[in-house]
């Protein structure tokens, strides 16, 4: 049973339950989060990126992440998903212009909201901030199992609403990011 379905709700709650669900179970933890990467050493073999819509950063993650793990042979099932997410919507035009510009599709990606992901299956959580590192952990999920992708404190900042360059930007910082978590996995 997932975590949403012991508190009453449905995969088909809406924004706004989700969302005062994820503020009545919100924790401060989020400080330490971080995964040791020698811990991370073992058999991975289910990602899920996280962000906030799922349809530019968490998007692009899993994209990437997904043309990265096949020019290495590595065979790690991935996906994304948004902590306010509405299903069934594509990624924003820029974060697939930005994509295609380095051979990664991502025209037929369709969002989804964290209440769709079997949190229990999932090895590695990758989240954009800490901000969503906190929601998961309030869901129950173990640090261990969440890496902030960042080089900067505050995270990946979101591009939505800005323009090209900006989605360029992101998308150069998740790729360094994505290298370098490819290298230790």
């Amino acid at each position: 049973m997932r975590l949403w379905e012991k508190h009453g709700m449905t995969q088909r709650a809406d924004n706004l339950q989700i969302l005062n669900f994820l503020r009545k179970h919100k924790t401060a933890k989020s400080k330490k989060v971080m995964v040791n990467m020698a811990e991370r050493k073992t058999n991975i073999k289910n990602v899920v990126f996280i962000c906030t819509g799922n349809s530019c950063r968490s998007a692009m993650a899993e994209g990437i992440f997904k043309k990265l793990c096949a020019e290495k042979g590595y065979d790690i099932k991935c996906s994304s998903a948004g902590t306010a997410a509405s299903s069934g919507y594509g990624a924003s035009k820029y974060a697939i212009e930005a994509c295609k510009e380095i051979g990664v599709d991502i025209s037929r990606h369709k969002s989804q909201g964290i209440y769709g992901v079997d949190l229990k299956e999932v090895d590695l959580f990758c989240v954009v901030s800490m901000y969503h590192a906190d929601i998961l952990m309030s869901m129950g999920v173990p640090q261990n199992k969440i890496f902030v992708m960042s080089r900067e404190k505050g995270g990946i900042t979101d591009p939505f609403g800005s323009d090209l360059n900006f989605y360029r930007a992101c998308r150069d910082e998740i790729v360094s990011v994505l290298t370098d978590l490819l290298e230790k996995l």
